[in-house]
């Protein structure tokens, strides 16, 4: 003897359903940075609390930091180094794969006619 459709089939089956991903989103922003393990100035172990807040002020922070991309969730926050870098790449990828479309490729252009 076979069920029919219930209440708990149908919420079962709703459980196996996985959510559509969403598009990350692109957020330009000079504050995706992060810390490397280069310092900006050298480390002691006899310096105060107080000359160390003075360096920490005059170069900005005790590690150098470098542009980065920072994901959370499914927002990507983008230094504009970065940002720029990728556009330029992009732009170069797009106009070799153009010129490869229109012109064929170069190196198996003089065999055509052996083949």
């Amino acid at each position: 003897m076979t069920e029919g459709l219930t209440i708990q089939k149908l919420l079962d089956a709703a459980k196996l359903v996985k959510p559509v991903p969403a598009m990350p989103r692109f957020i330009i922003t000079p504050n995706a940075v992060k810390e490397t393990e280069e310092r900006l100035f050298p480390f002691s172990r006899h310096r105060s609390r107080r000359i160390h807040k003075k360096l920490v002020k005059r170069f900005g922070g005790e590690f150098r930091k470098v542009p980065c991309i920072i994901q959370i969730g499914d927002t990507m926050y983008v230094h504009p180094a970065i940002d720029a870098e990728l556009k330029q790449r992009m732009t170069k990828r797009i106009e070799s794969d153009m010129e490869r479309a229109f012109m064929g490729n170069p190196l198996t252009a003089g065999f055509r006619g052996l083949l």
